[in-house]
């Protein structure tokens, strides 16, 4: 998604090169970007950069300069909430507000996070996974928690490709028959092993039977887990919160052991027994 923010930067900054010609003539020639529409007959990628478009926009503010080209009523310049009112309809540009005397504001702005002017794919990442986290509004408790969970992840002593699985899997971009579903490349979403529920990524790695024929196989307190279709996020942070960090490990390992036997199962017609998973895990 960050990436595909950047193409939209790439729009707005660089209206000269090749690229933003291209799209402007096509797709927005008498508006600007921000306004653009997505049209009868777009293209994967117009679509694509569409969607990554509201992200961009919450990750920037304007530059007011002298402010005669920031609309105070259509453009997001710093103030939430802001309310035409009738009698204020000769006041139009940002420009109107300021003090040309004193070059001060005269009524209060409200600044956006990122204030270094430059778009970073850093920037963009760390505004999606804010918005995407499912108590971005409940306090700073719930942040810090949140934090220390993608911590956790990290601090593990495990080969990178098992914290990657697990990472992308709390972040829900693992290929799924759900996700690809939702995103129009298949149309049917169940389960290929158990055909009982759609393959989110905490029904193939938890809820799942087969799942849970190797969870049974795990010495300890995971065995004794119950199922669930919690967000596979909150899944995590609830095993951080119950197991020691050795069990939290073991279990990142199996989930990805787990994984692999899926997919050897929907690319070769193989399905692994619980205790080769296990064991190969």
């Amino acid at each position: 998604m960050a990436l595909l923010v950047k193409q939209g930067w790439r729009l707005l900054t660089e209206p000269n090169s090749l690229f933003s010609r291209i799209f402007k003539a096509k797709y927005f020639p008498q508006c600007s970007f921000f306004k653009a529409k997505l049209g009868s007959n777009p293209s994967f990628i117009w679509h694509s950069i569409l969607v990554a478009r509201k992200l961009l926009v919450d990750g920037i503010r304007w530059k007011i300069g002298n402010g005669m080209s920031v609309n105070i009523w259509d453009d997001d310049w710093g103030i939430l909430d802001l309310k035409q009112r009738p009698n204020s309809r000769g006041c139009q540009w940002v420009g109107d507000l300021i003090d040309r005397a004193s070059g001060t504001w005269n009524m209060h702005v409200l600044r956006k996070a990122e204030s270094i002017g430059m778009f970073t794919v850093k920037s963009a990442y760390q505004l999606a996974v804010s918005a995407a986290s499912p108590d971005k509004e409940e306090g700073c408790s719930n942040m810090r928690a949140n934090r220390k969970t993608w911590r956790a992840i990290w601090k593990q002593k495990l080969p990178s490709k098992v914290k990657i699985h697990l990472w992308r899997a709390c972040l829900n971009v693992l290929p799924t028959r759900l996700s690809l579903c939702r995103r129009r490349i298949l149309q049917d979403s169940a389960c290929q092993v158990c055909r009982a529920a759609p393959k989110s990524p905490t029904h193939a790695l938890w809820s799942c039977p087969y799942a849970g024929s190797v969870r049974a196989l795990i010495p300890g307190k995971i065995q004794k887990l119950p199922p669930t279709e919690a967000d596979f996020f909150e899944l995590f942070q609830g095993l951080t919160e119950r197991l020691t960090r050795a069990e939290v490990e073991l279990w990142s390992v199996i989930v990805w052991a787990i994984w692999y036997a899926r997919n050897k199962f929907l690319h070769e017609n193989v399905l692994m027994c619980p205790q080769t998973v296990l064991k190969w895990g």
